[in-house]
């Protein structure tokens, strides 16, 4: 359900959550930067 909610915020991703691994994958660039 969490995960549901940070990818409906597209950029904002908490590692608490997610890892930025997670959105690297689904964007295929890096979101820490």
């Amino acid at each position: 359900m969490r995960k549901a909610t940070i990818a409906g915020t597209g950029m904002y991703a908490p590692d608490r959550v997610v890892t930025n691994q997670f959105f690297n994958d689904l964007y295929k660039k890096d979101i820490g930067t």
